[in-house]
């Protein structure tokens, strides 16, 4: 069993349920969180939150999902993140669950 935890900024939202959607992930949390970034760009350019005070709107999904189903769901935001021209992206982990019950 692994638990796969995705984290983007609100306005990737509809993108993630996408993702997950086409990759049978049929269970799933998720909840709105904000997040910090404390990185300063040389310009507007190189920063996707411009001059903002370091605070996003994100959000934060979590499902426990056998192992063979991983591979799809991580191949789909790495194939997501590709086509971005912005420096902002969907980050995604999977951890391994020792129990479960």
């Amino acid at each position: 069993m692994k638990m796969l935890v995705i984290t983007a900024i609100q306005m990737f939202e509809e993108d993630i349920l996408k993702m997950l959607r086409e990759n049978n992930v049929n269970a799933f949390s998720s909840t709105e969180l904000v997040g910090y970034g404390n990185k300063k760009a040389s310009s507007l350019d190189d920063n996707w939150f411009g001059g903002s005070n370091g605070k996003y709107q994100s959000m934060l999904f979590f499902a426990f999902l056998p192992e063979s189903s991983v591979d799809a769901v991580f191949n789909a935001v790495e194939a997501f993140n590709s086509k971005q021209k912005t420096q902002s992206r969907v980050h995604i982990s999977v951890l391994n669950v020792e129990k479960s019950n």
